[in-house]
C-alpha cells in the first residue's frame, strides 16, 4: 500500500496529466437538412480535420520537457527532489501493479466491444490501429532509449529514459480517448487515470525519474495520435471501397 508520504510525488504529477481528458478532438458532423431525414452522421471532409501539429501540441510539450530536464540543472534538481520524496526519505518494498495496469487502457476497448458498448472503430480497424501503436512505440522508445543511455534512480540499468510502461499506458489511454471520447469523458477519464498512475508507481518503485514518466506520457500520446490521423490513409491504399454499381433496366 502506498504511504502517504509518497503522495507528494502525485501532487506533482497531476497538474501535468489533469488536461488529457479534455484534449478533444471531434471528426464527424451532423447533416441536420430538410430533405436528409432521419438525421445522419457524415464524415468531415479532409480540409476540414484538425490539422496534426494542433493534435500534437501536449505530447510535443510533454516530450520536450523530458528532453530539457536530462541537460537543465533546475529541472534536474526537481527529478533528485522527488525522488528523495518519494523514496529515499521514506523506503518501502516495490509494487508490481506497473508491471500489469500498462496493458489495461489499451486492451479496454475489445472488454467494451464485446459489452456491446462499442467505440468510433470497428474492432478489426482497433486492432490494427492498436497493433500499429504499440510496434510503433516500442520502435520509438527503444531507440531513444539507447541513444540517451541514462542511469534508471535505482542504479540498476542504463535504459531509464524513457519510460516505458508510461509510454504504453498513455498510448491506450489515448486510444480509449479517440475511440469514446465522442459519448463519454467518464471512459477515457478512468483510462487517464490509470496510465497516471502507472507514471507514478513507476517513481514509486524508483525505477524512473520525473522526466522519464513525462517524456513516456508526451511519446505514448503522441504515437497514437499519429496513428489515428494517418490510419484512414492506410486503410484507403490498402483496403479501398469497392464501388457500387447500379443495374437500371
Amino acid at each position: 500500500m502506498i504511504k502517504r508520504t509518497g503522495l507528494i510525488g502525485l501532487i506533482v504529477i497531476l497538474p501535468f496529466f489533469n488536461l488529457f481528458a479534455q484534449f478533444n478532438d471531434i471528426g464527424v458532423a451532423i447533416n441536420l437538412s430538410a430533405d436528409t431525414l432521419p438525421p445522419k452522421v457524415i464524415p468531415i471532409k479532409e480540409h476540414q480535420r484538425p490539422m496534426l501539429l494542433k493534435k500534437m501540441i501536449l505530447p510535443i510539450v510533454f516530450t520536450s520537457y523530458g528532453f530539457a530536464a536530462i541537460s537543465i540543472k533546475p529541472l534536474k534538481t526537481l527529478d533528485q527532489n522527488i525522488k528523495q520524496n518519494i523514496w529515499d526519505d521514506h523506503p518501502h518494498s516495490l509494487n508490481h501493479l506497473d508491471d500489469w495496469l500498462q496493458y489495461a487502457p489499451g486492451l479496454s476497448p475489445y472488454i467494451l466491444n464485446l459489452a456491446g458498448y462499442k467505440g468510433s472503430s470497428s474492432v478489426k480497424d482497433y486492432a490494427f490501429k492498436h497493433v500499429l501503436s504499440w510496434l510503433t512505440l516500442g520502435a520509438v522508445v527503444e531507440s531513444i532509449k539507447k541513444i540517451t543511455h541514462l542511469t534508471r534512480p535505482n542504479g540498476a540499468s542504463d535504459n531509464t529514459f524513457p519510460s516505458g510502461h508510461t509510454a504504453l499506458a498513455f498510448a491506450g489511454a489515448e486510444q480509449l480517448n479517440q475511440e469514446y471520447k465522442s459519448r463519454t469523458w467518464i471512459i477515457p477519464a478512468v483510462g487517464y487515470s490509470a496510465a497516471t498512475l502507472v507514471g507514478y508507481m513507476r517513481m514509486y518503485n524508483n525505477k524512473h525519474w520525473f522526466k522519464d514518466v513525462v517524456a513516456g506520457a508526451g511519446i505514448g500520446m503522441g504515437v497514437t495520435k499519429l496513428v489515428y490521423w494517418v490510419y484512414p490513409k492506410i486503410k484507403k491504399k490498402l483496403w479501398p471501397e469497392k464501388k457500387k454499381t447500379l443495374v437500371a433496366p
